[in-house]
C-alpha cells in the first residue's frame, strides 16, 4: 500500500511540474526540406510546431543551405566544419544590411532544467560586422536573453547576457563552435562552449532582459565594403529542448514504483 501512495505522489508531482515545451525538436541543414535551398516558411526537422516555420527578415534576403566551409580559409583539414550532409544554414549580409532568421518553439516556452544546443560558424572583418545566434523572448519588444556572438574587430567569441557583451577568451575559428545551453533558473543559465577540435569552456551567468525564452534567432550584420561586400555566418544541428533532469528523475521513479506495484499485486 505504501508503494501505491509513493506512486500517486510521484504522478502528482509530475503533473504539477512545468510541461515540456514541445519537443524534443531538432533541425539539420541536411534535411530533405532544404534540398532546394533554405526558404522563408520552410518547416524542416522534427518535433517543431507546424504553425511556426522558419521566418526571415527581410523575406527575400539571401539565406542559403550550403557548406559552412565557405567561411574563412575553406576546409583545409577536411572535417566539413559544422556541415551535415555537406550543408549548413547560411545567412549573408551584403554591404551594411541586417538579416535574421527566427523559429518559434510553440505555445510553451523553454522550461527550467531544459537544454538547447546548436553549432555556430562565423568569421568576418571590420568593426561593423557581427553575427550571432540567440535565445529570445519575443512577446512585445523582442529581447535577447542569451547569445553566442562574433564581432569583426574582436578576436574572441563573446556571449551576450545580463553582463552585456562578455569576452569568452575563446579565439574565433572558421571551424565553428558547439553551444550547449541549460536554463538553470528563471534568469540563470549554464553553457558549455566547445570549439571544433578544442577544449570545452563552462560558463554560468544571468540572462539578459526578462521574460520566457520562446524562440531561436540567428542574425548577421554587414561590415561595409570589405571582404567584397559580402559576409556570411552559419549555424546547424539545432536541438531545442531536451528533457530536464527533474522530468527524467520523476519518470524513472514512477517507472520503478509502477514495477513494484505490479509485482506486489
Amino acid at each position: 500500500m505504501r508503494v501505491r501512495h509513493i506512486l500517486v505522489a510521484i504522478v502528482a508531482l509530475s503533473l504539477a511540474a512545468p510541461a515540456a515545451a514541445f519537443g524534443p525538436a531538432s533541425d539539420f541543414a541536411s534535411a530533405a526540406a532544404y534540398g532546394d535551398g533554405w526558404i522563408d516558411g520552410d518547416d524542416g526537422g522534427s518535433g517543431w510546431d507546424p504553425l511556426y516555420p522558419w521566418t526571415f527578415s527581410p523575406t527575400q534576403a539571401p539565406f542559403v543551405a550550403e557548406s559552412s566551409t565557405a567561411n574563412g580559409d575553406g576546409d583545409t583539414n577536411g572535417d566539413g566544419d559544422i556541415d551535415t550532409g555537406g550543408r549548413a544554414f547560411g545567412l549573408l549580409a551584403l554591404n551594411t544590411s541586417l538579416n535574421y532568421a527566427v523559429r518559434f518553439f510553440g505555445a510553451v516556452p523553454l522550461q527550467v532544467g531544459e537544454h538547447a544546443s546548436w553549432d555556430f560558424d562565423a568569421v568576418g572583418s571590420g568593426a561593423l560586422y557581427f553575427a550571432s545566434c540567440s535565445l529570445m523572448e519575443y512577446v512585445g519588444t523582442p529581447q535577447q536573453r542569451f547569445a553566442i556572438h562574433v564581432k569583426g574587430d574582436l578576436a574572441n567569441y563573446q556571449v551576450v547576457d545580463a553582463g552585456g557583451l562578455v569576452d569568452l577568451r575563446i579565439p574565433v575559428s572558421d571551424e565553428g563552435i558547439h553551444v550547449e545551453f541549460e536554463l538553470t533558473g528563471v534568469n540563470s543559465y549554464t553553457t558549455r562552449l566547445t570549439p571544433l577540435g578544442g577544449a570545452t569552456t563552462l560558463r554560468s551567468g544571468t540572462l539578459g532582459g526578462a521574460g520566457d525564452i520562446v524562440a531561436f534567432l540567428c542574425t548577421i550584420g554587414g561590415g561595409g565594403s570589405s571582404n567584397g561586400g559580402t559576409h556570411k555566418a552559419y549555424f546547424n544541428s539545432v536541438a531545442i529542448p531536451e528533457p530536464g533532469a527533474l522530468a527524467s528523475m520523476l519518470a524513472a521513479f514512477a517507472a520503478l514504483a509502477l514495477c513494484r506495484v505490479r509485482r506486489s499485486a
